[in-house]
C-alpha cells in the first residue's frame, strides 16, 4: 500500500503544473458575448432595412397610383372641355345658320307681301336653294303675284322699342302686318353676347313663344306705336 502511494506521488510530481491565465478566460467570454450582440444588432438592422425597403416600395406604388389617377383625371377633364367646346362651336354654327335663314326669310317676306308665315318662306327658299332672288321667282311663278317691293313699303308701319340685356335701347320700324318673328334678326344684330335670348312685354311677363312669333303679326299681337319689348338672356 505504501508502495502504491509512493508511485502515485512520484507520477504526480512528474506532471508539470498547468496554469491558465484568467484574462484568457475573460477575453473568450467577452468575445462570445460581443459576437452574440453583433449578430443580434445585425439581425435587427437587416429586419429594419427590409421594413424600410417595403415601406419605400409601398410609397412608390402609392405615388404611381396617385400620379396615374391625376393623369387620368387631367385627361378626362381635357376630354370634357374639348367636348364642351365642340358642342359650343356646333351650337354657335347652328345658331349662325338659323340666323342667316331667318334673315333670308325676312327678306323674302318683305318682298312678297302675301307670305306671312316663316314656314312658307322657308318652303320657297328651299325651292330656290336658299337664294332669295330665286325664292321670289319661285313664289311669283307659283302664285302669279309679282310681289313688288313698293307694296310692302306702303303697308302700315309700327315703331318698336327694345331694351337689351345690357340696358341699351334701340328702336326699329316694322311692317305691322309682318309676323313678330321679323324682329328677331334686328335683336340678334344688337346683342353683345352670342347667347340664346327671350323677348318679353315686361320684366315680370313670360317670354313670347317662338311659335307665336312665327304665326302672329304685330297687329294681331296688339302692338301699338312705340311698343316696348324687353330682351333677356336665357
Amino acid at each position: 500500500m505504501e508502495n502504491s502511494q509512493a508511485i502515485f506521488t512520484i507520477k504526480k510530481c512528474l506532471i508539470p503544473p498547468i496554469e491558465i491565465d484568467p484574462r484568457l478566460l475573460k477575453s473568450a467570454l467577452i468575445e462570445e458575448i460581443d459576437t452574440s450582440g453583433l449578430n443580434l444588432k445585425l439581425n435587427k438592422y437587416l429586419n429594419r432595412k427590409h421594413e424600410i425597403q417595403n415601406m419605400k416600395r409601398l410609397q412608390s406604388q402609392k405615388s404611381q397610383l396617385r400620379d396615374e389617377k391625376l393623369r387620368k383625371n387631367k385627361e378626362e377633364m381635357a376630354r370634357i372641355r374639348q367636348e364642351n367646346q365642340k358642342r359650343q362651336d356646333e351650337k354657335a354654327q347652328q345658331d349662325q345658320r338659323e340666323y342667316q335663314r331667318l334673315c333670308k326669310a325676312q327678306e323674302l317676306m318683305s318682298a312678297c307681301p302675301n307670305i306671312y308665315d316663316v314656314n312658307a318662306a322657308f318652303f320657297y327658299l328651299e325651292a330656290g336653294n336658299w337664294d332669295v332672288a330665286k325664292a321670289i321667282q319661285c313664289y311669283s311663278e307659283s302664285s302669279g303675284d309679282m310681289a313688288p317691293a313698293d307694296i310692302a313699303r306702303n303697308r302700315a308701319r309700327i315703331n318698336i322699342r327694345f331694351i337689351m340685356p345690357n340696358g341699351a335701347e334701340f328702336t326699329e320700324v316694322f311692317d305691322a302686318s309682318q309676323p313678330m318673328w321679323s324682329m328677331l334678326s334686328k335683336i340678334y344684330e344688337k346683342l353683345t353676347e352670342r347667347r340664346n335670348f327671350v323677348v318679353k312685354t315686361s320684366r315680370a311677363s313670360p317670354p313670347i313663344k317662338m311659335e307665336d312669333m312665327t304665326r302672329v303679326t304685330f297687329t294681331q299681337f296688339g302692338c301699338e306705336p312705340n311698343t316696348t319689348f324687353i330682351v333677356e338672356y336665357e
